[in-house]
């Protein structure tokens, strides 16, 4: 896995293009493009444009990739923000590319403001899991008479990538290059699994709940090109403090749950994540041998711990140790 740039990193990086742009320097390029103005994502036509512009990146082979909105290729800023786009949440952002393209890669919006105006970045992480094919593409021609834009031809599975300003159809050649470099790079299982430390609610001892002791709603991510179905987690949560020090141990329940079924139980109900996907699952555990204290439960909300999770999977017929994120 590649090392994500946090937003600074990035703002930096932007930064030194838009000099560099001012100097009269060439800055477009295989991986990074300059929109003056926001895509209008009310419209069709222009949510299309942007997945075809952010797929063409993220299937170019290189390092991370820009599209910057809001300056022109001479380091002009015209001020502008995310809610020019016509949008009010970035997750909408996220829905479009859901609905348009077969598989996920990753696309963080940053605004940034350089010169007093402000303008808006799209940063594209390399991705592992290319080439990234639009599921129905179309292209629009405006109608002369009616001024309008209309809906060409669909082409099924499509795959664009940008070579220097333009974004096109790879030749077989860059294909294989692209199979090439994902097999290269991406492991054949890759698991990362996340909770916020507030969902976790803790019955505590003597408590007849079908042995459930915690619950809490976990993200899953597989950036492995092997799908993997989630059989059982076992939890390794360690306290080590001043003020609490234990160990506790538990395993995901096997049991249907009577409440209404509102937990994911592990061995009833495996949990499929398919390569490249992000799933959440509200996952009921049962503290093995000696039960913790009272004061466990309030620890645990606190997020003072660290935690190790061991993740049987049952198709590929092993198991995996993670080290648990808390986000």
């Amino acid at each position: 896995m590649f090392k994500i740039k946090t937003d600074d990193e990035v703002r930096v990086q932007i930064r030194s293009l838009i000099e560099l742009a001012r100097a009269n320097q060439e800055v477009e390029s295989d991986k990074v493009d300059f929109k003056q103005k926001w895509y209008d994502l009310t419209q069709e036509q222009f949510k299309m444009e942007l997945v075809k512009d952010a797929s063409a990146i993220a299937n170019t082979i290189g390092g991370d990739g820009f599209i910057v909105i809001g300056v022109d290729t001479k380091g002009k800023i015209h001020d502008v923000t995310f809610r020019d786009s016509g949008l009010s949440d970035e997750r909408l952002l996220q829905d479009i590319f859901a609905r348009y393209m077969d598989t996920s890669f990753t696309v963080r919006l940053i605004e940034d403001t350089f010169d007093q105006k402000r303008y808006s970045i799209l940063h594209i992480p390399p991705s592992n899991s290319k080439p990234h094919l639009i599921k129905e593409f179309y292209s629009y021609k405006k109608n002369k008479e009616t001024e309008k834009f209309e809906k060409g031809t669909i082409m099924p599975g499509e795959i664009f990538i940008r070579k220097g300003t333009t974004n096109r159809r790879p030749s077989k050649a860059e294909l294989d290059d692209i199979y090439r470099y994902r097999h290269e790079f991406q492991k054949d299982i890759e698991l990362y699994l996340s909770l916020n430390p507030q969902t976790f609610a803790y019955w505590g001892p003597n408590q007849n709940f079908m042995g459930h002791d915690l619950c809490g709603t976990f993200i899953i991510e597989n950036t492995g090109y092997r799908p993997v179905s989630i059989d059982q987690i076992i939890l390794t949560i360690e306290f080590n403090s001043h003020e609490y020090s234990e160990t506790i141990i538990a395993r995901s329940y096997n049991k249907k749950i009577a409440n209404g079924g509102q937990y994911t139980t592990m061995l009833d109900d495996p949990i499929l994540v398919r390569p490249n996907n992000i799933t959440s699952a509200n996952i009921g555990f049962q503290v093995l041998g000696t039960k913790p204290g009272r004061e466990f439960g309030n620890f645990l909300r606190g997020g003072g711990f660290i935690a190790t999770a061991s993740v049987k999977l049952t198709n590929l017929k092993e198991t995996i140790e993670i080290e648990l994120n808390k986000v």
